[in-house]
């Protein structure tokens, strides 16, 4: 929803995004100009296990992903 502009980008998105790539919430608050840094955001237990997964779905084609799409919409609907 954030990429198709129906949220809008908040400092907690940011904050979050920074975590699960791996890089640090202030660097991308500088980049985006959206802050500041939610000093209070709890960090996921295996944000770096999320963030090289997230890494290497870049890779998948669209017909690789169309099944966990299916997967997440499914689940958002129930």
């Amino acid at each position: 929803m954030l990429g198709k502009g129906l949220v809008a980008i908040t400092p907690q998105y940011v904050t979050a995004y920074a975590h699960l790539l791996g890089y640090p919430p202030g660097d991308i608050v500088a980049v985006t100009g959206v802050g500041p840094v939610v000093t209070d955001a709890q960090v996921h237990p295996a944000r770096a296990e999320l963030a090289a997964r997230a890494w290497q779905a870049r890779r998948l084609s669209s017909e690789q992903l169309s099944n966990p799409i299916a997967v997440a919409r499914a689940m958002l609907q129930s």
